[in-house]
């Protein structure tokens, strides 16, 4: 699969610091045990982002300080997040893109409207064999 920060509307945006919102998400999802899960969280400290989407979801693409360490990984990542609306039903889901060993993007998807980042106790981890 191809990153989808390609298709970006990011031209003229500003990075900025994540959110605590978006950092706790971020952190959950490289926090699982798998092949480069490490790497990828010690990039997290100084993770830039900016809207990654105009639809009003909550994806971001992200840009990593100079010399973090890069480790191939399939992409997107192997972890999956499952996101549950109110009533417990599958909303739409997280999926956390990386490039050239780095993170790249965060992908909120939906299945009937745009979401936000979520928050964590609507989020269920899944790791995926890709």
């Amino acid at each position: 699969m191809e990153t989808p920060s390609a298709a970006a509307p990011s031209s003229g945006q500003i990075w900025r610091e994540t959110t605590e919102a978006e950092s706790v998400v971020l952190a959950a999802a490289v926090s699982g045990d798998w092949e480069g899960a490490s790497e990828l969280r010690s990039q997290l400290p100084g993770l830039l982002a900016r809207r990654g989407c105009s639809c009003g979801c909550g994806s971001i693409e992200l840009k990593t300080r100079q010399g973090m360490p890069a480790r191939t990984v399939p992409s997107p990542a192997p972890c999956e997040g499952i996101v549950l609306g109110a009533a417990g039903e599958v909303v739409g889901g997280l999926l956390l893109w990386v490039r050239d060993g780095l993170l790249d993007w965060l992908e909120v998807y939906w299945y009937d409207e745009p979401l936000p980042v979520p928050a964590l106790d609507r989020v269920r981890w899944e790791i995926v064999e890709r």
